[in-house]
């Protein structure tokens, strides 16, 4: 599950489970609270980042307990996956020529002007000592986990919020069911 922000109450109280008074109330309870603030939470790890990431929430509720789940949606979602599991060191290949241009790779003084080896040297840049290469080797990222400093951070009001709704439901559920 990359970058999937999982929460889960304590158990629900298994008699009104599954009555539709308590399942509406704490759904409806669900969307106005809780989405909102975990939404908030997980958009404030990213503030600087310039493509966009969405959440889409789902919840569920049944005897052993109600949950959300966060899952990242969107242009953004591959790039929540990759900051937040990190990843593996791979070699980017030039595909055209022209290309070669984005992958500057640094200034150089080369001993005896010997350029780096997979380095074509250009004319006209040899001066300034630019060198472009065939492949790239991007390094390795650790993972920043932000499921786990989300959860970390919101459990206590998550808690404190599914207490408050599952009060209102069971209220709402035994004025139904008399």
């Amino acid at each position: 599950m990359g970058g999937v922000v999982y929460f889960r109450a304590f158990r629900t109280r298994g008699v009104y489970a599954n009555m539709p008074a308590f399942r509406r109330v704490v759904g409806e309870g669900m969307v106005k609270t809780v989405f909102p603030k975990m939404q908030k939470r997980l958009l404030a790890k990213i503030t600087h980042w310039k493509v966009e990431v969405k959440f889409l929430m789902t919840k569920l509720i049944n005897e052993e307990g109600v949950s959300v789940k966060a899952f990242p949606s969107g242009v953004g979602a591959k790039y929540w996956k990759w900051a937040t599991r990190g990843t593996k060191g791979h070699t980017i290949k030039v595909k055209k020529k022209h290309t070669q241009k984005l992958h500057r790779f640094k200034r150089y003084k080369p001993a005896l002007g010997i350029p780096p080896k997979g380095a074509r040297v250009r004319s006209a840049l040899r001066a300034a000592g630019i060198a472009f290469r065939y492949q790239l080797f991007v390094p390795a990222r650790p993972g920043k986990f932000f499921e786990k400093q989300v959860a970390k951070e919101y459990n206590p009001e998550f808690r404190r919020d599914m207490e408050n709704i599952i009060r209102r439901a069971v209220r709402a559920a035994q004025k139904e069911g008399t």
